[in-house]
C-alpha cells in the first residue's frame, strides 16, 4: 500500500531490544508509514519526550523495563499514543495485564502478520491526524 504524506506526519514507534526484529519491522511498514526504532524502554521513553508519535508497538520481554510497564509508563505521561504489545510468550495473564495495566490497544503473538498490524498502526495514524487537525480548526475557530 502506497504511503500517503500525511501519513508521515505522525511517526510509529517500534521498541524491541533484538535488532534483528527492528530490522525487519522498519523494512516491512517504512514504506507506508514513517517509522521509528528504540532497543529499549529508556530509549522509547527519552525519543517519546522529544518526538510525538501516534503509536508505540513494543515487544514484551525486554530487560530492565517489560512492554507492559513501558505502557504504563507512555498511558501516564503521554496518553493519546496508542500502545500495542508484541510477544511470543503470550498467556491470558499478560494479556489482562496489559490491558488494565498498560492501556494497550492490542495484544499481537509472534510471529505477528502484516495485514493486522498494518491495520492498527493506519487506525492509529489516522486517529493522530485527526485529532491534530481538530485542534487546528478549534484554534482557528477561538481566533
Amino acid at each position: 500500500m502506497p504511503s500517503t504524506p500525511w501519513l508521515r506526519a505522525f511517526p510509529v514507534l517500534f521498541v524491541d531490544d533484538e535488532p534483528d526484529n527492528l530490522l525487519v519491522l522498519r523494512a516491512t511498514f517504512s514504506r507506508r508509514f514513517d517509522v521509528l526504532t528504540a532497543p529499549n524502554a529508556e530509549a522509547a521513553l527519552a525519543l517519546l519526550a522529544v518526538h510525538p508519535v501516534a503509536m508505540m508497538v513494543t515487544d514484551q520481554r525486554m530487560p530492565g523495563m517489560t512492554g507492559i510497564e513501558l505502557c504504563a509508563e507512555v498511558r501516564q505521561r503521554w496518553p493519546e499514543v496508542r500502545r500495542v504489545v508484541l510477544t511470543a510468550w503470550g498467556d491470558r495473564e499478560a494479556t489482562l495485564s496489559a490491558i488494565n495495566e498498560g492501556g494497550v490497544h492490542a495484544f499481537f503473538d509472534k510471529p505477528w502478520k502484516v495485514p493486522p498490524l498494518e491495520k492498527i498502526l493506519g487506525e492509529a495514524v489516522t486517529a493522530a491526524a485527526l485529532a491534530d487537525r481538530q485542534a487546528q480548526l478549534s484554534t482557528a475557530l477561538l481566533e
